[in-house]
């Protein structure tokens, strides 16, 4: 199923000094949808190997609607549509 979420954050690891331990700039989300009244939450992580990628990536999705995909028998497990998301 799918369903409109918001983002509640965007943050990266290059936003606090850091690369994974592959060398990739995280850029992790975090969002909120409703099924059937009630509230849940999902992050997704995207990994970037150029810091402006990452960082144009991370400033194009702060604040703004995404599509949610999520299993109608556990609406706790989802992902990120991708179709949507700012390259």
């Amino acid at each position: 199923m799918r369903q409109i979420g918001q983002l509640q954050t965007a943050t990266s690891l290059k936003s606090k000094g850091k690369r994974d331990d592959n060398g990739f700039v995280v850029v992790t989300l975090a969002y909120t949808y409703k099924v059937a009244e009630e509230r849940y939450v999902g992050r997704e992580s995207f990994p970037f190997i150029r810091d402006e990628d990452a960082a144009r990536f991370e400033n194009g999705c702060k604040q703004r609607s995404v599509q949610v995909h999520y299993r109608p028998d556990k609406p706790s497990v989802s992902a990120l549509a991708r179709e949507h998301m700012p390259s």
